[in-house]
Parts: C-alpha cells; structure tokens; sequence
C-alpha cells in the first residue's frame, strides 16, 4: 500500500511541477508562479511582483523570458502574469478549498531561494481570517502543517488529485505555512476576466 501511495504521490507531483515557473523580478528577490489558464496566463502573489510592470520567469532547463504583470491586487496579495512561452505551460486545474477539511493531506511546491523546484507535504490545519506576521485581519487563509522556505510564495498547495486549493503566501511559526484559499483566486480571476479585455 505505501508503494502504491508513494507512485500516486510522484505522479500528482511530477504533473504539478509541469504548470510551474520561478518569478524574479529584478533585485527585489525571487518567488513562484503557477500556470493556471492554457493562453499562457500565470498566477502569483502580488509581493512577488511588487507593483512592477514586466519581470522574468523561468523553468529548469528553460531560458528566461519575460512576462507582464496584467492585474494586481495588493489586498488579497494576488496578481496574474502573461508571458509567451506559452507553449511549454501546463494549467494546474483549478480545485475547490471549500471542499477540504481539518486533515486532508495537501502538497506545497515552490522554487525556494531560486533553485530547484521543492515540493513539501503535510495536513491541513484549518481556515484563518488573519495573518499575525502581517499586522493584517479579514482576510481569509488555508494554515497547513508545512515548512515553506523563501521561494515557495506564488506557489500552489495542492490537493491529493493535484487541484490547487491555494497560493502559497508565507510561513507562519515552526513548520506552518499559510495560502490563500482557492475560491479567492477563483473569485479574483472572475474580476479581472470580466472587466478586461486585454486578457483574450
């Protein structure tokens, strides 16, 4: 049986790290992305960005090219990149958070410190309407017993069949990671889609 998990845990990995790219935008430091649209569209957390028009994204094994930032939310710390390396980008599909419960396994993937693609695991704690490191409340977040280092922000936290149900956003005490639930993201997407037309 652990055999068997083990093979179905590689194989919900190695198609969750096709849909990724590290993000670095100029000396500001480095953090993730995700493929989360099949016309080249990525998502990230806006710090990542950090309010800049252009920045670079990339893969191992793959040169930098380099991506816009077409909408950016600085409150819900989101933000959505076009680039056009559009051909090698794999959509992580988009899952329900408001499925998962206390318990359920779930995976973090991340480019920490601008290496290779790392991939933590653990349980899903809860959901959170704060962020204490932040000085911030009301906002909502998935708290799961995961270590992320440096990197890992604008990553997916997927599901057990490899749906994304949250960003990545920050580490918050000893081993626990905090993300933003996916029905935010979901939510964000629908705004940005229906008041541009840049995005077709």
């Amino acid at each position: 049986m652990l055999q068997e998990l083990n093979v179905e845990f590689a194989e919900v990995v190695g198609t969750a790290r096709k849909s990724l790219r590290w993000v670095q935008n100029g000396r500001r430091g480095l953090g993730t992305a995700v493929a989360i649209l099949p016309q080249g569209w990525l998502l990230t957390n806006a710090h990542v960005v950090s309010g800049s028009t252009k920045v670079q994204v990339g893969s191992e094994g793959e040169e930098a090219t380099e991506a816009s930032v077409l909408a950016y939310d600085e409150k819900e710390d989101l933000a959505l990149l076009r680039t056009d390396g559009r051909a090698t980008l794999i959509p992580l599909p988009l899952g329900d958070s408001g499925s998962l419960r206390a318990g359920d396994w779930v995976i973090a993937l991340g480019y920490p410190w601008g290496g290779r693609t790392a991939v933590t695991w653990g349980s899903l704690i809860g959901l959170e309407n704060r962020a204490p490191d932040r000085g911030r409340t009301g906002q909502e977040y998935l708290v799961a017993a995961i270590p992320m280092r440096p990197g890992y922000s604008g990553g997916p936290l997927i599901d057990a069949g490899g749906n994304l149900v949250g960003l990545n956003v920050m580490m918050t005490g000893p081993d626990v990671g905090l993300a933003i639930p996916s029905h935010l993201v979901r939510s964000f997407l629908g705004r940005v889609l229906s008041n541009s037309q840049d995005l077709a």
